[in-house]
């Protein structure tokens, strides 16, 4: 075989001297021979450095990612290994982010604690979503605002009633009335809208009423066509009697109609059952009958038919087999190891329409059942066997079996077996070679060498014998790779800061000038990582929405209103501070009314 797969090696072939020369004779030329032999380039693997470290995290929370990179170092050629992925990402940072709660708006305010004089109104709202992971919330969960601030109204007082008047009517409800006077007239508002006159029903007893019908309506169609019916006829109430008044008559009227009697039909009962039939075969007959229940009468409708017949059992009548007698017994079918004789009858009636059917029209018998002489029979002759010997004379047999033993008196069985003689010829001589000698030592120590052992012949072929082998033997050594070490290039500059505030990283790279192969000296670190930017970061101050404007403190002559908001999240490292939570605006500039103020009435 080639000392090499690739890249050029060498392989060898041998051959041995049968005779030597001597006596002046033609001396022999090399008994080796050594040609080139795949000189294919070999394939080269792809090689890449060793990972980089893992950059900055995509997000500082809730599930990120960072990523890591390794570079070629020597590309695949020759059809070697092709290069493994360059990139590398897995997930970090997996704590939740810090979640703010979530506050419902507020609610409507609450109805003032007094409706005059000044008051109180509150409102709220409710957590919904509690904060998670360190987020805020706001602890201001109700609000208090000034209400009804406006002097309370008087109402006006009244003086007593004076004596109800005569009633209007005698009956069906009539009027009486009453007055009285204002003793103090209304303030702030308050209201005199109790009423200075006031009525009364009185003879509220109905007058009496008299009931009053319609005319009679047409007679309704008589309920029966014959055998006496009737008919009706109505009248309905215009005016209900009322309050003692006259009660109403009579609304309905009843008369005979359609006197004369009714036809009446004949009414038959069930048929019967039919009667047996008249013949059990070859076509009968058999009746059935039914009584009349009801005659009929005054034009009704007839009877029918009370009997009826029908055919029965049509199916023919069977028919018997009939045989006629027996015949003689046949001659023996063999003279020795057993025959049969028969004998046989006629049908001379076939059986027809499940009559009873024929019996046996044939019989047999045995006959002439001593045993016949039986010749041997013997099977053909088998293969030869294997030969006893390969070679210098040997002996083979064959073989064969008996298929039916002589009996009775039959012709006996030959001989069973042949033996003939075989290979005869001299026998062949095999090639004996000596052991292999130890091998040299390699050519190279590494990046691929050979080394070779060889034998000698002992016994020559003879005969056809098995030739000789190959009596040198070179295999590949030291085929193991030179080691590499690894050469890096010098530190690039810092990159920038991954936050501007509360904590980044920043990261420097080297490269990969030439990768660690085959046990030589691995790389150090490609990445190294450092703290930046440790300064908290500023918070703006965050307000929630404006309340709605409160209620007005005065109802004239100009009061004021609040609305206010609260603060969601105060600020904090330098950031914008909170604006008002506070505002203040004009309401009911309008004037006062003033009340009208009246003296005590007079004497009539």
């Amino acid at each position: 075989p080639c000392t090499v797969s690739c890249g050029g090696g060498t392989q060898h072939r041998t051959r041995s001297i049968t005779v030597q020369a001597a006596n002046g004779g033609v001396a022999c030329d090399s008994t080796v021979d050594q040609r080139q032999c795949n000189d294919v380039n070999c394939p080269v693997d792809c090689v890449v450095s060793a990972w980089s470290a893992f950059g900055a995290c995509s997000a500082s929370c809730g599930s990120g990612t960072q990523t890591r990179t390794r570079d070629i170092v020597s590309q695949a050629a020759h059809g070697g290994a092709s290069c493994p992925t360059l990139t590398d990402t897995s997930a970090c940072n997996p704590d939740p982010c810090p979640v703010d709660c979530t506050l419902s708006a507020w609610s409507a305010w609450e109805g003032c604690s007094s409706s005059c004089g000044g008051g109180t109104q509150t409102r709220s709202r409710t957590v919904e979503v509690a904060a998670q992971h360190g987020g805020a919330c706001s602890t201001v969960l109700s609000q208090s605002a000034p209400c009804n601030t406006h002097d309370c109204p008087l109402d006006c007082t009244v003086g007593n009633w004076q004596a109800w008047s005569s009633c209007s009517l005698e009956c069906g409800g009539g009027v009486r009335t009453r007055t009285r006077g204002v003793v103090t007239a209304a303030q702030f508002g308050g209201s005199c809208d109790i009423g200075l006159q006031e009525s009364s029903s009185c003879n509220v007893q109905a007058c009496p009423v008299d009931c009053e019908v319609t005319e009679w309506g047409s007679y309704s169609a008589c309920s029966l066509t014959c055998g006496g019916g009737s008919q009706t006829r109505s009248r309905s109430v215009a005016v209900q009697a009322a309050n003692g008044g006259a009660q109403c008559p009579a609304l309905e009227e009843t008369v005979t109609c359609n006197a004369e009697p009714c036809p009446v039909d004949c009414v038959l009962a069930d048929w019967n059952s039919y009667e047996p039939c008249s013949a059990s075969c070859g076509g009968g007959t058999q009746s059935r009958s039914r009584n009349t229940l009801v005659q009929p009468a005054h034009g009704g409708q007839a009877c029918a038919a009370s009997t009826e017949t029908r055919n029965c059992n049509p199916d023919p009548c069977p028919v018997d087999c009939v045989l006629g007698q027996w015949s003689e017994y046949s001659a023996c079918s063999l003279t020795c190891g057993g025959g049969v004789a028969t004998r046989t009858r006629d049908v001379v009636v076939e059986a027809a329409h499940g009559g009873k059917a024929c019996g046996i029209t044939t019989q047999s018998m045995s006959c002439f059942e001593h045993a016949c002489p039986v010749d041997c029979v013997m099977s053909e002759w088998g293969s030869f066997d294997a030969c006893s010997a390969s070679c210098g004379g040997g002996t083979q047999v064959r073989t064969r079996s008996v298929l039916t033993a002589a009996e009775h008196g039959g012709v006996a069985c030959p001989a069973s077996s042949q033996s003939q003689s075989c290979n005869t010829q001299a026998c062949p001589v095999d090639c004996v070679l000596t052991d292999w000698t130890t091998f040299s030592t390699c050519s190279q120590s590494c990046g691929g060498g050979t080394k070779t052992r060889t034998r000698n012949v002992a016994v020559a072929a003879a005969n056809g014998g098995k030739v000789c082998g190959a009596t040198t033997n070179t295999v590949d050594c030291g085929t193991d790779a030179c080691p590499v070490d690894c050469v890096l290039s010098d530190w690039s500059s810092y990159g920038p800061c991954s936050k501007s505030c509360s904590g980044g990283s920043q990261t420097r790279n080297r490269q990969i000038l030439v990768a660690a192969a085959f046990g030589g000296k691995t790389c150090s670190a490609t990445t190294q990582t450092r703290s930046c930017n440790t300064n908290n970061c500023p918070v703006d101050c965050v307000l929630a929405d404006w309340t709605t404007y409160s209620s007005c403190s005065a109802s004239c002559n100009g009061g004021t209103q609040l609305r206010t908001r609260a603060v969601v999240t105060a600020a904090a490292y330098g950031g914008a501070v909170c604006s008002a939570t506070t505002q203040t605006r004009d309401c009911n500039l309008q004037n006062c009314p003033v009340d009208c103020v009246m003296t005590e009435w007079s004497a009539y």
